[in-house]
């Protein structure tokens, strides 16, 4: 499982307007119209997987119907919504599933989400297909309910996210290239 860390930060009560600046890899992929070969595993195999490393309590799934507390919260979504934050127990865990890291609501997402717990990684567990852009976001040691808005993005957690998306990209356009190259008998 490759897995990164992301910096701790602070939310400033400054907030910015939306910015579209930034490119994603998933555009690119999808010209290929190359699939993945294998099976994909159950959603509940890469939560468990997830659980079991970071050796965490029994998660609750997030539904917008939930109404009591929890230590684990995971959303399974797309939507990068901040709105579990509000049932997690202090010191409590929450797991996400992202699908673009690269886009600006992902980016004020992790940033949000790195000012309110102590420990944020981003992983994509082993049975995830290598091509596939999603990742989890495992966010440990819960503070508080993030501030809305959008931030102004520092420097260095912007690079540390680059960073990451950069290693996660390789890896992805890799894959691409061994798979497109399989399928025209070149290996």
């Amino acid at each position: 499982m490759t897995v990164f860390m992301l910096p701790k930060t602070i939310l400033h009560t400054s907030t910015i307007d939306v910015v579209d600046v930034e490119v994603s890899l998933n555009e690119y992929i999808r010209k290929f119209n190359v699939s993945c070969v294998h099976e994909c595993v159950p959603y509940s195999t890469v939560i468990h997987d997830i659980v079991t490393k970071y050796n965490l309590s029994t998660p609750t799934v997030y539904t917008p119907h939930i109404t009591d507390m929890s230590a684990v919260i995971v959303n399974h979504s797309d939507s990068l919504d901040g709105s579990p934050l509000s049932h997690i127990e202090k010191g409590g865990a929450f797991i996400s599933k992202i699908v673009d890291s690269t886009s600006y609501e992902s980016i004020q997402f992790l940033f949000k989400l790195a000012s309110c717990f102590k420990t944020i990684y981003v992983c994509k567990p082993d049975c995830i297909c290598s091509m596939s852009s999603i990742k989890y976001v495992i966010a440990i040691g819960f503070h508080h309910v993030p501030l809305s808005g959008n931030f102004e993005i520092p420097y260095y957690f912007k690079n540390c996210i680059d960073e990451m998306n950069s290693t996660f990209g390789q890896c992805q356009l890799e894959h691409l290239r061994f798979s497109k190259n399989k399928i025209l008998g070149k290996y």
